[in-house]
């Protein structure tokens, strides 16, 4: 069986999340932390210009940044517990490797 795009829709809902290209990535991130959504429409004055998804952001993270991210989810109640530092969300071993 060939599943159709039009099957999937429905369970996804109606509603599209967007940015424009100029918001700064931090924008998508929230956007998709807060929908629970992995990617993000990016639309310049009515025309779709492009998409940004959660692994596109995932390549660009350093160490803080994933901390900032990770206390903002803990804000909305995606993440559970609280990080203290960046340095509970990572081994060890990476924790003095470079970022970005």
């Amino acid at each position: 069986m060939v599943e159709r795009i039009a099957s999937i829709l429905p369970a996804k809902g109606s509603v599209l999340h967007f940015v424009s290209p100029d918001a700064p990535v931090y924008d998508a991130v929230v956007t998709m932390a807060a929908r629970g959504i992995g990617a993000v429409l990016v639309i310049e004055q009515g025309s779709l210009v492009g998409i940004i998804s959660a692994k596109d952001y995932a390549y660009t993270l350093t160490p803080q940044k994933v901390y900032k991210t990770a206390l903002f989810m803990n804000r909305i109640g995606t993440v559970k517990t609280r990080p203290n530092a960046w340095t509970d969300l990572f081994f060890p071993e990476v924790q003095g490797l470079q970022g970005d």
